[in-house]
């Protein structure tokens, strides 16, 4: 009994691991004649944007580190609810810590409409900012000091911040409940 047991629970593991998980395969050809009509075929619905949030990889940033990145924003998901990060470039530098100062150019675009709020590429050469006491006492974003906490010297990191983390109320161009989306390369890692 044992035995059948066992062949059985294989069996149905083998099977198992033969489903594709990219959705129904198409179906076997019919047994009609092909002297039937068939209708020409349609174009394919558009999908309506999904209520699953985006994920860090879904948002396409073109452009080198050193110069001003392109974001570009799907219109297939929503919004994350909770902080996303993801290096672009990883850097090969030290590594920022609770209590490091760090040199960074950056990039803004809001999530609602893909438009620029704020970039240091907006002057030449680029004006980069300071930020000291990462992840304590200073007076940056919690999006910023939560998500750009063991980042690389070199890296361009991708920072996907929800209202909760930047500015539930607004501030002046940034809309109430609006999620952020920085694009962030790290010039310097100093201190611990």
């Amino acid at each position: 009994m044992r035995k059948v047991l066992g062949l059985v629970t294989a069996a149905a593991l083998l099977l198992g691991g033969c489903v594709s998980r990219e959705g129904p395969r198409a179906a076997p050809p019919s047994d009609q004649s092909s002297e039937q009509p068939s209708d020409p075929p349609s174009d394919p619905p558009s999908d309506p944007p999904s209520d699953d949030e985006c994920t860090a990889e879904e948002i396409v940033v073109t452009g080198e580190p050193g110069q001003r990145p392109v974001v570009m924003l799907p219109d297939t998901c929503s919004p994350p609810s909770e902080l996303l990060t993801h290096d672009l470039v990883a850097g090969a530098g030290r590594v920022a810590t609770a209590g490091s100062t760090i040199q960074v150019n950056y990039h803004l675009v809001t999530w609602s409409d893909g438009a620029e709020v704020d970039s240091s590429w907006n002057t030449e050469p680029p004006r980069p900012i300071e930020v000291t006491d990462l992840g304590g006492n200073n007076n940056i974003i919690a999006g910023w000091n939560q998500g750009l906490l063991d980042v690389g010297q070199g890296a361009r990191r991708l920072l996907v911040i929800p209202p909760e983390l930047a500015y539930p109320d607004g501030s002046d161009p940034i809309k109430p409940g609006e999620t952020l989306v920085f694009v962030v390369d790290v010039l310097t890692v100093t201190g611990p």
